[in-house]
């Protein structure tokens, strides 16, 4: 008898009503992407492009494409890695966090995201700190 009530109020229509006005949040999810950047303030990282790992996390409605499976109602990843590229080869800046905005915004605007977060991890300089990872984390 419980679960019948249960099902009654989480089918109602004003539970239903509420739903849809807050739709669900799906997320495409690209793990330890290899981009080229120059990005650096010694001078040794000035001269050269340093290999970075990106992970994105894209939060996304997958209603649409639940329902057509068409790939123009879908975010293609394989887009978000070329363009993630594209970008990271002609950025040119100092430091880690002011490249992972300046991706992380780009990412949201290009691909009509509500939220990207993104995780930069430079290994180069991990490797000679000793330490296992650099990385920044940031939410657009």
């Amino acid at each position: 008898m419980m679960c019948k009530n249960l099902y009654k109020r989480l089918t109602s229509p004003n539970v239903l009503e509420i739903a849809d006005r807050f739709p669900h949040m799906d997320k495409l999810i690209l793990d330890e992407i290899e981009v080229d950047a120059r990005i650096g303030f010694l001078p040794e990282e000035k001269g050269i492009k340093q290999k970075l790992l990106l992970s994105l996390v894209l939060w996304c409605d997958f209603s649409k494409i639940e329902k057509t499976d068409a790939q123009e109602d879908c975010v293609d990843y394989f887009d978000v890695i070329k363009s993630s590229r594209a970008f990271s080869h002609e950025f040119d800046s100092d430091s880690l966090e002011y490249y992972a905005n300046a991706l992380a915004q780009f990412i949201r605007e290009k691909f009509s995201v509500n939220k990207v977060e993104l995780t930069v991890s430079k290994p180069r300089y991990a490797n000679r700190l000793g330490l296992k990872e650099i990385k920044i984390y940031v939410e657009r």
